[in-house]
């Protein structure tokens, strides 16, 4: 039994078969531009003079890991201002987003460090996820972990990540990832997750709140 495709605003799924591998993203806004050079895969549907119609999305690239990768590139047309950077660090993979606005996520079932975990658990080798300070929190006091605030509002600290309650703080998102032995791509595959959850998150959020 399928669990189905990832998602709740923007839907994603991918497949992998000898010809290759190839995703389909339904629920992307219309009116984005997107062509095949900036996405890096063949393009099938839900595009018309460059932009997107509001249909499927499906695209062909050469496995199943350039086609998250390209799914990636198209759900960060729709984060437009959100800036996700990447790092190897021995085994593991640091992720940082920047410009994610307060609001993201849910307090339940669409909470957004549960999103994130799931997306970025099902790529190979994955053995740890880490949000924040992560495990190093369980150490900590609560008056030591806490996120306190100032006038401004303001954070002074954000060991959690950047998410509070399953909700986007606005601080930066904070993600560690760790792999039994990372891969050539793995750092991107890592950043192109992230992007597809913040994505979803985002076309969620403004459907509830406009």
């Amino acid at each position: 039994m399928s669990a189905g495709p990832h998602g709740h605003v923007l839907r994603w799924s991918l497949w992998a078969g000898e010809e290759g591998g190839g995703a389909l993203i339904d629920g992307c806004p219309p009116g984005i531009g997107l062509d095949e050079e900036a996405v890096g895969a063949r393009l099938l549907s839900g595009l018309f003079e460059g932009r997107t119609t509001g249909t499927p999305i499906a695209l062909v690239a050469g496995d199943r890991d350039r086609a998250l990768l390209a799914a990636g590139a198209v759900a960060g047309k729709v984060i437009d201002g959100v800036a996700i950077s990447t790092v190897i660090d021995g085994d593991d993979v640091r992720c940082v987003g920047e410009g994610v606005p307060v609001g993201w996520g849910a307090p339940v079932y669409a909470r957004l460090d549960a999103e994130l975990a799931r997306a970025i658990g099902e790529l190979d080798g994955v053995r740890r996820i880490e949000i924040g300070d992560g495990f190093a929190a369980a150490r900590l006091t609560g008056a030591a972990n806490a996120d306190a605030m100032r006038a401004g509002p303001e954070f002074r600290a954000n060991h959690a990540g950047g998410i509070l309650g399953g909700i986007s703080s606005g601080q930066p998102l904070l993600v560690r990832v760790g792999f039994d032995a990372p891969g050539e791509h793995s750092a991107a595959l890592v950043a192109a997750s992230v992007a597809l959850v913040l994505a979803d998150q985002k076309l969620l959020h403004r459907a509830q709140c406009g």
